[in-house]
């Protein structure tokens, strides 16, 4: 048709247009190509299918991109199937010829291929494609780290029984172990109980020898007596102090308890209150015999083997008759007190 009519116009625009896009995909793939591949440099290009019989197509191609341009060619030895036959001869044998030699070509080739999908389509392919790998790996890995947990797991099993059933065996002696632990608890119990015991016949005896010994003192002294006794630990010794106060008690004397103290000290002193019967002078102060059998007393009282010596002496004459006094005797603990 005529170069100037609107028809042939519009085919050459439209030929120019495919041609530059065509340009512009060609280029982009072979960017794609070095990127992907690191491939050599191509070297010529083959035009296959309807599009490339555009008039002006391989000119353009070669001009733009600098590399031969030619269109597929195949001989004789071409075989195709009766169907396919009668496709070519109803669409064009070029045309469809062209698309089939270069499918085949394109997938059966031994040449290096462009692929022109996003790179992360690519690696999404590929894992899928090593999915059922990985999936029949990690059973693999599953099953290995099973079976020996399969294998713990029944033996932990057959040594918790064995040791249920070893545990069964061994209540009887458990309870026997126990009744021997509190019969030993016990016994360290009454051990403790009957010290205590020795300690407080010891300090009765001890006590009993003391008063005893006081008694004979005074009678040599005559007409006087004790009204009060207090066992006052200066530091403390809680523990005697006790032991004194029960036994005293256990005698039947009368003990003035006084503050409790707990603190152990030594030694152990005891406070002493009386009164001496001045029988020369019943009505009007005591004279000064009376003083001096209160100091005998005393001097008395020291030699006893029980007392150490006396302490805090303190004499009142206000009554007629009647000297009272009282003293501390600071205790001897050897002896057993």
């Amino acid at each position: 048709m005529p170069q100037d009519s609107p028809v042939a116009r519009a085919v050459t625009g439209a030929a120019d247009a495919f041609g530059a896009r065509l340009e512009l995909e060609i280029s982009r793939s072979l960017v794609t190509h070095n990127r992907q591949s690191g491939g050599r440099d191509p070297v010529q290009i083959v035009l296959t299918g309807g599009g490339a019989q555009v008039p002006g197509l391989a000119r353009r191609l070669e001009e733009k991109l600098g590399l031969p341009v030619s269109m597929l060619s195949f001989g004789q030895e071409l075989e195709v199937s009766a169907a396919t036959r009668l496709a070519m001869e109803e669409q064009g044998a070029q045309t469809l010829s062209g698309d089939l030699v270069g499918g085949a070509w394109a997938g059966l080739s031994m040449q290096s291929g462009i692929n022109l999908l996003p790179q992360d389509w690519g690696a999404e392919r590929e894992a899928k494609s090593r999915r059922p790998r990985w999936m029949w790996a990690a059973g693999m890995v599953v099953v290995a780290t099973a079976l020996p947990g399969v294998h713990y797991a029944r033996w932990a099993t057959a040594r918790t029984e064995a040791a249920a059933a070893w545990g069964r065996q061994m209540t009887p002696h458990y309870a026997w172990q126990e009744e021997i632990r509190s019969n030993w608890d016990r016994q360290e119990t009454l051990r403790e109980e009957l010290s205590t015991l020795n300690e407080l016949v010891t300090a009765r005896e001890a006590w009993e020898g003391l008063l005893a010994d006081l008694q004979a003192r005074m009678t040599t002294v005559e007409d006087v007596w004790f009204e009060r006794m207090q066992v006052l630990p200066k530091k403390g010794n809680a523990e005697r102090v006790q032991a004194g106060r029960q036994a005293m008690r256990g005698m039947g004397a009368w003990i003035d308890d006084g503050e409790d103290r707990t603190v152990k000290a030594e030694p152990l002193q005891l406070r002493v209150s009386g009164r001496l019967l001045d029988r020369e002078n019943p009505l009007s102060r005591v004279s000064q015999s009376s003083y001096e059998r209160a100091t005998t007393l005393l001097s008395r009282l020291v030699e006893s083997p029980y007392v150490m010596e006396t302490e805090g002496e303190r004499f009142d004459a206000g009554d007629p008759g009647i000297l009272r006094f009282d003293f501390t005797l600071v205790l001897n603990l050897e002896r057993g007190l």
